[in-house]
């Protein structure tokens, strides 16, 4: 389970994107997708001759309908907004939108400054109800401006969701389970990825107990407190497989890594006694 996402700096704003969705994102159809670096499809004079990066915006029919509908599930196409680089604002100065019906229309797209030097380019009043989707937005690119000076890799962040669960056959601990270490395998690779991940969340609780070591080349989760389930044939269970999910900041998951594998022990202590077993996590 990847995807790739944007982010910036996650101390200034650690709650990006600022929406009222619904926090079971499985009830939100509305998608947004890259769609590549082209020549500017519109026919606007100021679009003519220049490069675009498409952007398609649309509603995924495999997302199932809630029983009572919610915030999401019910919203039309009102903005789009990106975290790019420091040279966004300079390269990026004009955007046409081009619904499936009905005519284009140019925008300048708002940039908000972070601290980091970052910012957030959004493109706003879009007001297209969902049978108007697809809907393209297209960022022109100024002369001499790609894709990466947009969105540069430091930018860039993936998504990175582990299952945690019980072992068929095998008993819980009754104390559940307190934290998950990964073997980063070196001091220097410790030191080169130390703070990329962020945005922690157990099931949906945040969590910012993310730390990582140099004593033990390793990076830990702690106080995740899953606790373990009903009794079942005398033996107590993780009724539920409970979702660690994080981001991390200019890298994947194979490359904090170094390969297809990350090795990880599970600890029922906040020390390193107690049951601990370990495996391996498929880094792709």
């Amino acid at each position: 389970m990847r995807s790739l996402q944007q982010d910036f700096d996650f101390n200034a704003f650690p709650n990006f994107p600022f929406c009222l969705c619904d926090e079971d994102t499985q009830f939100n159809p509305i998608r947004a997708g890259y769609n590549g670096e082209n020549t500017c499809a519109s026919t606007k004079p100021a679009f003519i001759g220049f490069e675009c990066l498409d952007w398609v915006i649309f509603v995924d029919p495999s997302v199932p309908v809630p029983p009572t509908p919610t915030l999401c599930s019910t919203a039309n196409i009102g903005k789009i907004e990106w975290v790019a680089g420091p040279n966004a604002k300079a390269c990026v100065r004009k955007t046409v939108i081009m619904p499936a019906v009905g005519a284009e229309i140019v925008k300048t797209p708002d940039f908000i400054p972070t601290p980091s030097g970052d910012f957030v380019m959004k493109v706003t009043n879009l007001n297209y109800e969902r049978s108007e989707a697809p809907v393209t937005v297209s960022l022109r690119l100024e002369p001499g401006c790609a894709f990466e000076d947009v969105f540069p890799m430091s930018s860039v962040v993936y998504s990175i969701t582990i299952a945690i669960y019980q072992a068929p056959g095998v008993a819980c601990p009754a104390v559940g389970l307190h934290k998950l270490e990964l073997n980063l395998l070196s001091a220097a690779n410790v030191a080169m990825w130390r703070g990329a991940f962020k945005d922690a969340m157990i099931g949906l609780r945040a969590t910012t107990a993310i730390y990582f070591e140099t004593a033990r080349p390793i990076v830990k989760f702690t106080n995740l407190a899953i606790p373990c389930g009903p009794e079942q044939d005398g033996a107590l269970l993780i009724s539920n497989s409970t979702l660690l999910t994080f981001l991390i900041r200019g890298a994947t998951l194979a490359d904090v890594c170094m390969g297809d594998f990350c090795q990880y022990a599970a600890f029922t202590t906040s020390d390193n006694t107690g049951a601990c077993p370990g495996g391996l996590i498929a880094t792709a």
